[in-house]
């Protein structure tokens, strides 16, 4: 764990990494004591005052992961256990925090209990493929696609959370903000626009009058532009079939969906709304990545129908699947593990 500690605050210098392992795990008694002995010699090392606030939080949070045991999860084997000590302390919130969530909602429905643990899980397997290697590669394949465009590498993010308006099915009004995708990996660009394109722009921004009732958060200037350059589904072996599904003419399942709303319904993209002519997605160009579990890949003939790639035509659609690195019942005991001992419960 600390590990994770140490990569989510650059202040701890090599020197005292040992000391950051020995208060992880000092008792609740000593834990005073050490904590202010080691923020006195990072104090010395050059740290301020937020970077120990930022330390502070991040051992809090690292001593709440310590309390699980993770070491004792059986099938944990090295590489899963080298991912799950690089999760650092934003990751760890995150899981811990959704953790809590999903735990009032079963307190009340223990009936509830193993959809809990199956969500909680979702996002441990999330968290835990961002930090993968093949989440590295992914993300420089998508650095170069952005370079092509001129789009500087700092200025290609990696986004969570993107949302999108909801429809009513029955009467076609706009009901919600639902989340869109597990991840994206965008880059905003500004454009030249001429009067004609720009008044197009600010005509679709009109149509979605009714959006904007429920609109939270900033729009976008009108003349920029967000592109698409990776699109990630995370499924669990009960829900994988839908990345595959063949909806009519839907090509790509959720995925097809996820694009029907990206480019007809305004979109929530790391912290702005876009209209759909800001929206910058492509079958071709766009890589879209399927994150399945640990021996339940899909079958190579839904590949090859996804991805538009046959014996006489190797190349096609950006799609590519990949499998967990951690199996998913290590994942199931590491999320029940969260929730039970939070309640209480061995």
């Amino acid at each position: 764990m600390a590990a994770g500690v140490i990569g989510s605050c650059a202040i701890i210098p090599p020197s005292l990494e040992d000391d950051v392992f020995r208060v992880l795990r000092t008792s609740e008694s000593q834990f005073p004591a050490e904590m202010k002995t080691l923020q006195a010699k990072l104090r010395q090392a050059g740290a301020t005052v937020e970077d120990l606030l930022h330390f502070e939080s991040s051992i809090a949070t690292f001593r709440r992961v310590e309390r699980l045991e993770l070491a004792t999860v059986g099938g944990l084997d090295p590489l899963g256990r080298a991912l799950v000590d690089s999760l650092d302390a934003r990751a760890w919130r995150h899981i811990l925090d959704y953790g809590e969530a999903r735990l009032r909602m079963f307190a009340a429905n223990p009936g509830l209990e193993r959809v809990a643990i199956g969500t909680v899980k979702g996002i441990i397997a999330e968290e835990i493929f961002d930090v993968s290697p093949r989440f590295a590669e992914v993300m420089t394949r998508a650095r170069v696609r952005a370079a092509r465009l001129g789009i500087p590498v700092t200025d290609v993010r990696y986004v969570r959370g993107a949302r999108g308006i909801t429809l009513s099915e029955r009467n076609l009004r706009f009901v919600n903000h639902g989340e869109l995708t597990d991840g994206l990996i965008t880059g905003a660009r500004r454009v030249d626009l001429s009067d004609a394109e720009r008044a197009e722009r600010l005509a679709e921004r009109g149509r979605h009058a009714q959006w904007g009732a429920t609109r939270r958060g900033q729009l976008a200037p009108i003349d920029d532009d967000i592109h698409i350059f990776t699109l990630k589904e995370s499924k669990s072996p009960s829900n994988v079939d839908q990345i595959a599904g063949d909806h009519g003419s839907n090509w790509l399942g959720q995925m097809g969906n996820d694009m029907e709303r990206f480019l007809e319904l305004p979109s929530f993209i790391d912290g702005k709304w876009y209209t759909p002519r800001q929206v910058k997605l492509s079958i071709y160009r766009t890589e879209w990545v399927a994150v399945v579990p640990k021996g339940r890949p899909i079958a190579q003939s839904v590949i090859d129908r996804l991805g538009l790639r046959t014996a006489q035509r190797p190349f096609g659609r950006l799609f590519r699947q990949f499998e967990m690195d951690i199996a998913d019942d290590v994942l199931n005991e590491i999320a029940e593990r969260i929730l039970r001992r939070r309640a209480g419960r061995p």
